[in-house]
């Protein structure tokens, strides 16, 4: 047998291994002599993940929803309309940003801004932000469902500067 011809699957099968001790959360820090060299392949290569997408630690999904209002309509609208691929996944890490409570002022500004700039003829941008609420399975049996629960909300207008005001 060509030495090709084994080595190949004998290291998908370390990386295979490596994978459900990551999953098992078994850390390599202690061992002696390969313990630093295997910490640094798993999160090289993502081996070292916990896989736990439904832990009680994972965050809910988040969903920025904008009203936007002027002198005639009401309509709302999406950041990532008419975006080009890319686009749609740098606004997706934006909006994982809004996990963090102590964002929630600044993404809604720098949103509400993108939004007046798409519809210069809005006067204000009503700003949600909805976590989707997921029951425990002991809720769930008790007809609980998962819904969208707002978590903030924030009003912005587009008002001008005037002649008396200061710029800077």
């Amino acid at each position: 047998m060509k030495f090709r011809q084994w080595v190949w699957p004998c290291l998908a099968a370390c990386h295979l291994g490596l994978v459900v001790c990551g999953a098992a959360r078994v850390s390599f820090a202690e061992v002696p002599g390969v313990g630093a060299v295997l910490q640094w392949y798993g999160s090289l290569s993502g081996s070292e993940n916990g896989y736990g997408f439904f832990a009680p630690g994972v965050c809910s999904q988040i969903r920025p929803v904008f009203t936007l209002t002027d002198s005639k309509r009401v309509w709302t609208d999406r950041l990532e309309s008419g975006m080009s691929h890319e686009a749609e996944l740098r606004v997706g890490s934006s909006v994982s940003l809004a996990s963090f409570p102590e964002l929630w002022d600044p993404l809604s500004a720098s949103w509400s801004a993108t939004l007046f700039g798409r519809h210069p003829s809005a006067d204000q941008v009503l700003v949600t932000i909805e976590a989707h609420a997921v029951p425990t399975m002991e809720e769930y049996r008790q007809g609980v469902r998962p819904s969208w629960v707002k978590v903030y909300q924030g009003v912005f207008t587009s008002q001008a500067p005037t002649a008396n005001s200061e710029t800077r």
